[in-house]
């Protein structure tokens, strides 16, 4: 499913200033950082106050969240993110979000009952999951602030909730020795900022402007007026009330930004199943100490996509706005470099990686976690050609291009199980390395070829309808009088 790129004209809030690109990307580089920085602090504290196995279980419940809760979630930020026009208001993709998060947390606790693992790993996977349903109420609320350019906003909340999250799991561990303990002080923590900060923030951005949408101050019959296509100057010809941080749940626009975000949502989804296959392979086969020792290598490979994920968060919009007006140029100059900073960052991390990466590893966690240093090198590599591969994602959907990414989502997803199947079992965390590795060059491949086909006749396309206008004859007044 793919939306014409004309849908995507910008429309700024009055009175509300976007961040300059550069401020844009500095705030999320700065937050990326400081989120991935704690992301390792977490296992870290587990594993030094308490052991591989906790690190595997709050791991196993990571992963189960991560790939459970991507599918009903449908991508909604990246969708908000880019609805240029206010196709639709922040209320309706806060509801859908909340109705996804209902069904992916009674799906998390399924799961959790219906694996057979002990009870302390299962609750361990139920909390998890409950911790990421909480940050996905907020991820929500990135999106737009993502989508008015209000990255500073997004990059406070991020940063308040990195060292919250170090602080609780600290305490907890030190105090308790209980990932459990834990994992229920990491849901205190993010919903009390997702509560007192978040929600504010939202409300700042959508009170006050000209488009309707109005503060909790205003009267009742304030919010009138809306200028989308679906409000009182749309086509339908009724009056839609005024946006807010209440969800709205009204079935028919739900079921139809569902229908929009469900291509990409499916194909996100399954890009989480085929990072995260590997690892449900591992602790088959391996168990739970062992996936402990692969995600520690994993959460290290995964400190680079702090710089890239800064990028796409900071040039989606501004991309999704030159792609709209038909700024090829531009366009054009603002993903090659884009690409240049994700390619230099891998090649860095690589090179890093092969010179110290057992040493760093002993330093962050145990000795226990440096014995096979190829493990993290092969991460380092997969994360290196995915860190290409997200310029070409991001510009696919900046250009509302959801169909086709999610024919890749399945090939990624085969491709790791094969390869996860067939070395796990025999090579161990190495397999699971390698198996990261073939699966990001099959997925460079693929959003690297559709994109640059797509936009090439993207581009002829809009060369021939400006020849086709320029060599259209002019009627004079006397040809068109009667």
């Amino acid at each position: 499913m793919s939306v014409h790129p004309s849908d995507t004209v910008a429309t700024a809030r009055p009175g509300l200033k976007p961040l300059s690109l550069r401020r844009s990307f500095s705030w999320t580089l700065v937050a990326n950082g400081v989120t991935a920085v704690s992301n390792v602090a977490i296992l870290s504290l587990m594993a030094k106050l308490g052991n591989a196995e906790m690190v595997g279980q709050y791991t196993l419940g990571a992963t189960l969240g991560a790939m459970i809760l991507a599918f009903p979630e449908l991508c909604l930020r990246a969708v908000l993110a880019t609805d240029a026009r206010d196709r639709y208001r922040f209320s309706e993709y806060l509801g859908l979000r909340l109705v996804g998060l209902v069904i992916g947390c009674i799906a998390v606790v399924v799961a959790a009952l219906a694996g057979g693992y002990r009870t302390d790993t299962a609750l361990v996977v139920v909390l998890v999951g409950a911790y990421m349903s909480v940050n996905g109420v907020a991820d929500i609320v990135y999106g737009l602030l993502q989508r008015h350019e209000q990255h500073n906003r997004m990059a406070i909340s991020m940063i308040a909730k990195a060292i919250l999250s170090v602080i609780v799991v600290g305490l907890a561990m030190a105090l308790t020795r209980q990932v459990t303990v834990a994992c229920v002080a990491l849901i205190a923590s993010a919903s009390a900022v997702t509560l007192w900060y978040d929600f504010p923030s939202a409300r700042f951005v959508l009170a006050g402007n000209e488009m309707g949408v109005i503060g909790d101050d205003d009267p009742p019959n304030a919010g009138h007026g809306l200028r989308t296509p679906y409000g009182t100057d749309g086509t339908d010809g009724t009056d839609v009330p005024k946006d807010g941080v209440w969800p709205s749940f009204e079935g028919r626009r739900m079921r139809a930004l569902a229908w929009l975000s469900l291509p990409l949502g499916v194909a996100n989804a399954l890009n989480l199943v085929y990072f995260h296959v590997a690892r449900l392979v591992i602790v088959r086969y391996h168990g739970e100490s062992d996936l402990g020792i692969y995600a520690a290598s994993a959460q290290i490979a995964a400190a680079g996509y702090l710089v890239t994920s800064a990028l796409s968060m900071a040039t989606g919009p501004r991309m999704a706005r030159l792609y709209a007006d038909r700024k090829w140029e531009a366009f054009t100059s603002v993903l090659l470099k884009f690409l240049g900073v994700s390619f230099v960052l891998g090649a860095s991390t690589l090179a890093v990686g092969a010179v110290a990466g057992g040493p760093i590893l002993r330093a962050l966690y145990t000795a226990e976690y440096a014995r096979q240093p190829a493990v993290l090198l092969w991460l380092l590599g997969a994360a290196a050609i995915n860190y290409v591969s997200t310029c070409f994602g991001t510009s696919l959907t900046v250009s509302r291009q959801f169909g086709v990414q999610l024919t890749l989502g399945i090939i990624s997803v085969a491709t790791a199980l094969a390869v996860s199947i067939v070395l796990v079992p025999r090579i161990g965390l190495v397999g699971g390395g390698i198996a990261a590795a073939a699966t990001s060059t099959v997925r460079l491949i693929g959003l690297g070829t559709v994109f640059v086909t797509a936009f090439a006749r993207t581009r002829r396309e809009d060369g021939a309808s400006a020849t086709a206008l320029c060599d259209t004859p002019a009627v004079t007044s006397e040809e068109a009088t009667p």
